[in-house]
Formats: structure tokens, sequence, C-alpha cells
């Protein structure tokens, strides 16, 4: 486990066993038979101040392209679209995160706040796509994420 220290003024964890897309503020995990269950980083929550109300827009079974949009959430500063972050089916939404039970995606980020689970369209390499946890723990120290400015 990689930790951030001070990341506006919290100590942020970052799981080796996964891949992240900082842009978007998801983690990926594959299990064992190629499925990706996704979910919001801790550094997300940190970023929106947390998660207030979530909506899904997609059904189970559903066929997704890139950047379509997954769920609608409302967070303390804001109103964003989650969009998955490659083609897929939708195999399973984890609806004890859905309405105003979304705070829990706050406290249980890389566990039981995962958001859906997707069987990619095509077989991948992910770690040519997506950052590991070292490039992600990175990306954050420069501040490259969601086009945020370093804190003063």
């Amino acid at each position: 486990m990689l930790v951030i220290e001070g990341f506006y003024g919290r100590q942020i964890f970052i799981p080796e066993d996964r891949f992240y897309y900082p842009r978007k503020g998801l983690w990926l995990r594959p299990d064992e038979e190629g499925v990706l269950v996704i979910g919001v980083s801790q550094s997300t929550v940190v970023l929106v101040s947390g998660f207030t109300y979530l909506e899904y827009v997609v059904e189970e079974g559903q066929e997704l392209e890139t950047d379509d949009h997954v769920a609608f959430a409302e967070t303390y500063k804001a109103m964003q679209n989650i969009e998955t972050p490659l083609p897929g089916t939708v195999l399973r939404l984890n609806r004890a995160v859905e309405g105003e039970n979304a705070f829990l995606m706050d406290e249980h980020y890389y566990e039981e706040g995962w958001l859906f689970a997707l069987r990619p369209r095509e077989e991948l390499k992910l770690e040519e796509i997506f950052s590991d946890a070292k490039a992600c723990q990175e990306s954050l120290l420069r501040y490259e994420f969601c086009g945020k400015a370093p804190p003063k």
C-alpha cells in the first residue's frame, strides 16, 4: 500500500493491487475471470469533499462505449457524471452505494464502496492503458488530476 501524506490535509492510501485512471478519479481491479471492478479513488473523495447522492443511469447487462455515463453523483462541491473508462458490458451495479447511501464511497472507497463491474469488450493489457499505484502516486504528487492546481 502506497501512502501520500498531506494531500489537501489528508493521508491518502493507494492499494497496489489495482490500476488507476487519475484523470477520471477511478480505480480498476481485475478479478480472476477478467471482469473489472471499478470505483472512485480516495483522492477523488477528498477532492470533492465526499459524496451525498448517487444514481445509476445504466442497467446490468447494458453495453457501454468508452466515456458513456454510468452514474450521476452529487458531491459536497459539485454534481458530476461518472463515466466508464472502457467499452464493455455492465455485469453488476453496487446498489449498496445508491441514493443517499453514496456516503459509503467516502468511507470504503477501495472495498464496499465500489461502483460497478464491467466485462471489457476485448482482452486488454491494463498496464498499457492505466497507471499502476506508483504512477498514480507520482501523478497525484504532481497535482496532475482533473485540472486542479496545487494547494497553496
